[in-house]
């Protein structure tokens, strides 16, 4: 029988005094995934600037997809929905062990784009909210989308790490490069 290996919270690597009630971060797992998920209805439910901001981003993010397909360019939308890769870094998700997810991939990023380009969205414009493709996307749930809109909200959610970290002094690392902002 394997050893199991003991969890680390964020909160405990770096001493911080408090449990997951007085962190206003998810006090998440260092060495295994957490099942928790990143709500892009959540951002609507933000009565402020940077969760306008999330939200903003998540109907830019869909409506260039959707403009790709509406206009036929469709190696571009199939481009952007590939590029929604499982962040591991956030620790968020049902890996086992190590974050190891697959996030998006070529099939799922395929099945997407197929169910958007035949979806009436595609024609109406309708389709405006990451969280709406769940209804009719097979292999496309919670999970999922989470790891979508952590994928498009990185840049807002690097800057509250980053504020997070200051807060508490926690160092970071210098020189981490982030692929959309």
């Amino acid at each position: 029988m394997a050893a199991r290996t003991k969890v680390t919270r964020i909160s405990q690597h770096f001493k911080l005094r408090g449990d997951q009630s007085a962190f206003e971060f998810v006090d998440v797992a260092l060495n295994s995934d957490s099942p928790f998920f990143l709500d892009p209805r959540a951002c609507h439910t933000l009565r402020s600037e940077w969760g306008e901001h999330c939200v903003s981003l998540l109907q830019t993010f869909f409506d260039a997809v959707m403009n790709r397909i509406r206009t036929g360019d469709h190696d571009g939308a199939r481009a952007l929905l590939s590029s929604l890769n499982e962040p591991n870094e956030t620790h968020l998700g049902l890996s086992k062990g190590q974050p190891a997810g697959r996030g998006m991939g070529k099939g799922l990023a395929e099945d997407m784009w197929a169910a958007l380009s035949n979806s009436g969205a595609a024609a109406t414009g309708l389709l405006q909210d990451l969280e709406d493709t769940v209804l009719f996307i097979d292999g496309i749930g919670h999970d999922r989308v989470s790891d979508i809109t952590t994928n498009i909200v990185r840049g807002p959610l690097i800057e509250f790490t980053q504020d997070v970290a200051h807060f508490y002094s926690i160092p970071l690392a210098k020189d981490v490069a982030s692929s959309r902002c």
